[in-house]
């Protein structure tokens, strides 16, 4: 949900079994200020929950990629104090 302060978790649904799951957090000016790969050899099919500590971040807007093999889901994510 948001707005989060220091700590943010990704709830993926999956339909199908993924090779690898990476969250990348970009600023408002396209820079990539986090990068996560979520190591997994396959992840299965179904609810997945992903928690990312963001305590290090500046606070303000981003925007958050999540990359499944071909499927990419982009989001806002607003940090606040």
């Amino acid at each position: 949900p948001n707005p989060v302060i220091s700590e943010v978790t990704f709830q993926i649904n999956l339909v199908e079994s993924v090779e690898e799951v990476f969250i990348d957090i970009y600023d408002l000016e396209g820079r990539l200020v986090h990068a996560k790969a979520v190591i997994d050899l396959e992840v299965e099919a179904g609810s997945k929950k992903y928690k990312l500590n963001v305590n290090d971040m500046a606070r303000g807007v981003y925007n958050v990629k999540v990359s499944m093999d071909n499927h990419i889901i982009n989001r806002k994510l607003i940090l606040i104090e």
